[in-house]
């Protein structure tokens, strides 16, 4: 019996059908995700979520944390901040021992410290205040965070962000602003929250970009093999 060409389905053939049926069904997941993914979890999200400055890359030298700026600790020694929790990320606190909203904040940070420590952020608090103050304040509370001092401002400043009490700066590993908060508006555990997002988002965001290749270049693979 003679099979006719056209009826003949090699395994090249099924491969091809196969790999073509994956790439469509990806580029429609693809789709999706862009039409559902939060705001908060794009890089290039045309609106900021609400309690979070603009994007870092928007203000001038306000992307990263600068090199080589000395805090000092509670005694009153220079310390270079580079070597505090150094290749860590690391939540900046920016407080005033006479401000309320400050107290709170780092009391709030202190309850919170369970959620910070699964996500190996560290906290460092930056103050203007008076030392003794200060660490009267934090010994009373209980609270363990590095606190470090900058009466001049200059690592706020470096920051792009103004003398308003508490702000915060997320930084990643490699001193990249994650995201940040300046004092007023929104509670600051909102602010605190929304902050935690854009650490997640950075951490994950390159995912699916990852799975997706990966998938296409399986397809790409399979065609190939099994094609000849």
């Amino acid at each position: 019996m003679t099979v006719s060409r056209a009826a003949r389905v090699t395994l090249g053939d099924i491969a091809a059908g196969l790999s073509g049926a994956l790439l469509v069904t990806l580029a429609v997941w693809a789709l999706v995700l862009l039409a559902f993914e939060p705001a908060h979890a794009r890089p290039n999200a045309d609106a900021l979520p609400r309690g979070l400055t603009e994007p870092a890359h928007a203000r001038p030298n306000a992307d990263a944390l600068p090199r080589g700026l000395t805090v000092e600790d509670r005694h009153g020694h220079a310390r270079n901040l580079d070597d505090v929790f150094p290749r860590s990320k690391r939540l900046l606190v920016f407080w005033r021992i006479d401000s309320k909203p400050s107290r709170e904040a780092l009391i709030h940070l202190h309850q919170n410290r369970h959620r910070l420590s699964k996500r190996n952020i560290f906290v460092v608090g930056i103050s203007p205040s008076e030392r003794s103050a200060a660490a009267t304040f934090l010994q009373t509370q209980g609270i363990g965070f590095e606190n470090l001092y900058d009466p001049g401002g200059k690592v706020a400043s470096a920051l792009g962000l103004g003398y308003v009490y508490p702000s915060l700066a997320l930084l990643d590993e490699k001193d990249n602003v994650l995201g940040r908060t300046e004092g007023g508006g929104e509670s600051f555990d909102i602010q605190f929250s929304r902050l935690l997002c854009a650490c997640d988002a950075g951490k994950d965001g390159g995912g699916w970009i990852w799975i997706v290749g990966s998938a296409l270049a399986g397809a790409a693979l399979l065609t190939l093999v099994l094609g000849r």
